[in-house]
Order: C-alpha cells, then sequence, then structure tokens
C-alpha cells in the first residue's frame, strides 16, 4: 500500500508472494542523476545493507517476475570469517583456464561460462574469499542462472569450514590474465554487509 501511495510500480507474481508472506523489509530507491554521454554505460555504486541478524537473505525469487531469461548476480558478504549459502549451493572457483587466447577472453568470456556453468545447478560462484584492509573478511559470491531457477531465496550466514580463495585467470602457458581477481573486486554489483557482534 506504502508503494502505491508514493507513486511506485511494483507488480509481479513474485512479489506479490513477499507481501502475502509478510515478515519482509522494502528498501526501494530512486535514482537522481543527470544522464549525460559519459555516463551511458556507467555501472552504478553497490547498495550496502547492515544486518543485526544471524542471517542475510537474498531475495532471489524476485528474479522470476524479470524479462529476461537468465541473470546474473553479484554477492559480497563481509564480517568475521567466511560466509556460506543456503537454498542455493556454492561451488569454489579458484582458476579458470584459457587455451592461449588472450587475457580480454578469458575475463569476459571463460570466466562468465565458469561461471555459469556452476549457477546451472542453482549455485553460486565463491570467487574470493579472504581479509581485505578495509572490509575485514569478505566472501564473493557469484552466479549466472535461468530465471526459472531462481524459485528458492539465497540465505548467507557465517561459520564456513572453506579456506580462503582468490580466483586465477590463466591461459595454458600459465601466464595470469593481468586484470585477475584484483580487478573483479572492483566491478561490484551487489554488498551485503554484516559487522558481527561480540558473542552474535
Amino acid at each position: 500500500a506504502w508503494l502505491d501511495e508514493n507513486g511506485w510500480s511494483v507488480s509481479g507474481a513474485a512479489f506479490d508472494a513477499y507481501v502475502e508472506e509478510g515478515g519482509w523489509q522494502f528498501v526501494a530507491l530512486e535514482l537522481a542523476i543527470d544522464v549525460t554521454d559519459e555516463l551511458v554505460g556507467t555501472t552504478l555504486p553497490p547498495l550496502g545493507v547492515t544486518y543485526d541478524g544471524d542471517r542475510m537473505v537474498f531475495p532471489s525469487r524476485m528474479a522470476l517476475d524479470s524479462d529476461r531469461p537468465s541473470l546474473s548476480t553479484t554477492v559480497f558478504v563481509t564480517g568475521d570469517e567466511r560466509a556460506a549459502v543456503a537454498g542455493w549451493g556454492s561451488e569454489d572457483l579458484p582458476l579458470v583456464w584459457g587455451n592461449g587466447e588472450d587475457p580480454d577472453y578469458l575475463q569476459y568470456a571463460a570466466l562468465p561460462a565458469a561461471i555459469e556453468l556452476i549457477g546451472g545447478d542453482r549455485a553460486f560462484a565463491v570467487t574470493f574469499a579472504g581479509s581485505t584492509s578495509e572490509f575485514g573478511y569478505v566472501t564473493r559470491f557469484e552466479t549466472m542462472a535461468d530465471r526459472a531457477d531462481h524459485d528458492v531465496d539465497a540465505e548467507f550466514s557465517f561459520g564456513s569450514s572453506g579456506e580462503d580463495l582468490q580466483l586465477v585467470v590463466s591461459n595454458q602457458g600459465g601466464c595470469a590474465a593481468p586484470e585477475g581477481a584484483a580487478a573483479l573486486l572492483g566491478v561490484p554489483l551487489l554488498a551485503l554487509l554484516r559487522r558481527r557482534r561480540a558473542g552474535a
């Protein structure tokens, strides 16, 4: 009702299901920017949401209302330790090999293909897990999955037993692509942030 009263147009079976279930909090954002030639194609900054609870729910089912056949999702979870996902599966992706192609192919074709292969099992690829100077411990989850596979929400929590991981993109000659994991960490689509409290 609030969305309708304030001029928002939101509809779809998935959205209606969240409303009927109740207990969900919605965040509505309005972007006010002047569109110029310089801004065309610019990536929007990530949205950070801080939780005080013991789990974070990514509303994957919202994708069911999309008109795209498949969707790409990137989620960063920060805290004191590595994060794990439930509802969806996850698989570490520490290395992507090419066949001698140039770095652009490896980063923009081979890597998405590897992520899509994992996402076909309704799972996220873990492409980074480790400590950072700015955010503490970060776990990066990525998926490219068909719209129909988004019928279960993904729940993120802490306490994973997995080891630290940094993705390496490399050709057959063993030469890592110069963009590497550092560049991938610099192109976030969405961030979910939570600092663990003592005793939580």
